[in-house]
C-alpha cells in the first residue's frame, strides 16, 4: 500500500514521506535550493562533495566508507544541479 504524506516543518521547509510496503530500504533525500549566483555557485558544488567524502568523526573517505559498509551498505551522495535560476544541492542516504 502506498501514502504520501507532506507536512510544512518550519516556514518554507516542507517533508515529504512516501511510504510502499514492498520495500524495506529506506531512502532520505534534502534538496536546498539556492538562489544561482556567479560568486557562490562553486563553493557550493565543492561543498556537496565534501559534505559526502568525510566529517569530524570519520576524517578521510576510507574511514567513512567503513562505517557505511558496517551500516548494511548504506550509501551517502551529493550532487548539485541548476534548476531554471536556482541551484539545487542534494544529499541522499540510503
Amino acid at each position: 500500500m502506498n501514502t504520501i504524506d507532506r507536512r510544512e516543518i518550519a516556514q518554507g521547509v516542507h517533508f515529504s514521506a512516501v511510504r510502499d510496503s514492498r520495500f524495506k530500504t529506506m531512502k532520505i533525500n534534502a534538496v536546498a535550493l539556492i538562489p544561482l549566483e556567479r560568486d557562490t555557485v562553486s563553493s557550493y558544488a565543492l561543498l556537496s562533495q565534501v559534505l559526502t567524502r568525510s566529517c569530524k568523526e570519520y576524517p578521510d573517505f576510507t574511514a567513512l566508507s567503513k562505517k557505511l559498509s558496517s551500516l548494511y551498505g548504506a550509501s551517502l551522495a551529493g550532487g548539485v544541479r541548476k534548476i531554471g535560476e536556482m541551484l539545487a544541492l542534494t544529499f541522499s542516504v540510503s
